[in-house]
Formats: structure tokens, C-alpha cells, sequence
């Protein structure tokens, strides 16, 4: 939108620049995310153009290499490893995965949202007789952990909604969520 005001103002026009063809949604979560990075690094493969890993215009040569520091990789990188190596083999084992993706108007009808996540969790911690402050405890580490991977499993919200939800810090959740999943 800002591009096409821009756009506008510089050009003297009004409507749209772009019409039918752009859509978008949030990526709140890390496992979408890295599901969106793998979709754009494999389309020029996918478009009979070039292998992605010689495609110049994609950020994938940068994720490998780390030379240029045209991105910042590391926080992607992360999410496969903490020792640098391992993770940007990890991370080219996972882009060469062949997937076939939509991400689009995805709906996966879960029981719990944002309308009733509250009321889920009030529940949830009245029962054990918990109070939300008392997470953060060590001793509360099963009932959070617990709790946590029930929101995942029975919700469309993200990790960050999670955390937030439950007065939590989002690596937090992230942790829990990685050490319930499968490896990517």
C-alpha cells in the first residue's frame, strides 16, 4: 500500500498499481515461516528457471554462504541449530525437501481462537487451582508445558499469540513447541 501511494503520488494517479495478482497474511509462526522461506527458495526450480542454489536474485546463496551480509540469517539459522554448521546444513536439507504448500486461506477449523483461548486457559488453570503469574515457575513447568502444547495442537494461534496470551516470553514457547515436533 505504501508502494502504490508512492507510486501514485510520483506519477500523478489514483486506484490500484497492482490489481488481482498480490495477496498476503501473517506469518506468525515459526514453522509457517520456514515453510514461506523453503516456497520462495524453491520457486525458481519450480519454474523451470534456474536450481535455487544458482539463482542470483534469491537470498538462498546468502543463507549458505553468509559472505556478503546483504540479510541477516542468523535468526532463521537458529531455528535449525545453534552451532553454525550444522544449521546451515540443516537448513539446505530442509529447502531441498519437495513440498507442495498453500498458504493462502488455509483453514483448519480448530476448536480453540482467539474469541475463547481465555476462557480455555481460565479454565485450564482454576482446575489445577493455578494461578497464569505462577508459569513462570520452575516447579509449574509440566502443567505450562502441557498447557502449551495443547494450544498448539488445538488452536490457529501462534506461537507469539501463545506466549502472550499465557504472559510468557515467546522463546519460551518456541522451545517447548521444538521439542515436541518432529525434525523439519
Amino acid at each position: 500500500m505504501s508502494y502504490a501511494g508512492y507510486y501514485n503520488n510520483k506519477h500523478k494517479r489514483v486506484g490500484h498499481v497492482f490489481q488481482d495478482r498480490y495477496r498476503s497474511e501473517s506469518i506468525e509462526d515459526d514453522r509457517y515461516l520456514l515453510a514461506v522461506i523453503r516456497y520462495v527458495h524453491q520457486n525458481p526450480e519450480k519454474a523451470g528457471v534456474s536450481p535455487m542454489n544458482q539463482y542470483r536474485w534469491s537470498s538462498y546463496i546468502e543463507y549458505i554462504n553468509a559472505e556478503s551480509g546483504i540479510i541477516d540469517a542468523d535468526e532463521i539459522l537458529k531455528m535449525f541449530s545453534n552451532n553454525r554448521t550444522a544449521a546451515i546444513k540443516e537448513f539446505a536439507r530442509f529447502n531441498q525437501k519437495k513440498t507442495d504448500e498453500v498458504f493462502i486461506d488455509i483453514n483448519q477449523g480448530k476448536k480453540i481462537d482467539n474469541q475463547n483461548v481465555y476462557d480455555y486457559v481460565e479454565e485450564y488453570l482454576n482446575t489445577r487451582g493455578i494461578r497464569i503469574n505462577e508459569l513462570k515457575n520452575y516447579n509449574m513447568k509440566s502443567e505450562r508445558n502441557e498447557l502449551i502444547n495443547y494450544l498448539l495442537e488445538e488452536s490457529d494461534l501462534s506461537r507469539r499469540q501463545i506466549a502472550a496470551t499465557l504472559n510468557l516470553n515467546r522463546e519460551l514457547v518456541r522451545q517447548v513447541a521444538l521439542s515436541k515436533e518432529p525434525p523439519l
